[in-house]
């Protein structure tokens, strides 16, 4: 038996030029499933631990502290226009916002001002157990720039501590 016949037909069965578009068909169909679902599969398969983080939110007026205290906890945070699975506000507090100002001698001392606050949210999230450590589309690592975002909040901060679960 040839491989193709005089009839161009690959075995017998089917001409080649189908074969080739049939298996093209079916390529992009298969990245296309893969582009759509690829991620859900990614996070069904990979490993998810549970961490606690902690965002500052510098210098910023006490009525957005009692906004965001006005809901009960815990508040899930969003990301885009949807919620993200698995991620919540647990607490919040408020600090003095403590700043540096120049004294009358040129001394610079530390200071509080009155009339602005610290918010301190303490965020608990899964994610998948990776080298990257993500909630939503953001990055999560202490010194970095962190929105928080909830239905009727938003404010940006900075990442202060992480606790991954079992340390």
């Amino acid at each position: 038996m040839k491989l193709v016949n005089e009839k161009g037909k690959l075995f017998g069965l089917i001409n080649l030029v189908d074969l080739l578009v049939l298996l093209f068909i079916l390529l992009v169909a298969g990245g296309i499933v893969w582009k759509i679902f690829g991620n859900q599969v990614s996070n069904l398969v990979t490993p998810t631990t549970e961490i606690t983080y902690t965002v500052r939110i510098k210098s910023t007026q006490p009525r957005y502290y009692d906004e965001l205290v006005s809901r009960p906890f815990p508040q899930q945070l969003a990301a885009g226009d949807s919620l993200i699975d698995n991620a919540y506000i647990i607490s919040a507090e408020k600090e003095p916002y403590i700043t540096q100002v120049e004294t009358d001698d040129g001394r610079i001392v530390r200071a509080t001002d009155p009339t602005r606050i610290d918010i301190v949210c303490t965020i608990k999230a899964v994610v998948n157990d990776s080298a990257i450590i993500k909630v939503g589309p953001q990055e999560v690592r202490a010194g970095k720039d962190h929105y928080v975002k909830t239905r009727f909040f938003e404010m940006i901060g900075t990442i202060e501590s992480i606790k991954m679960a079992g340390d």
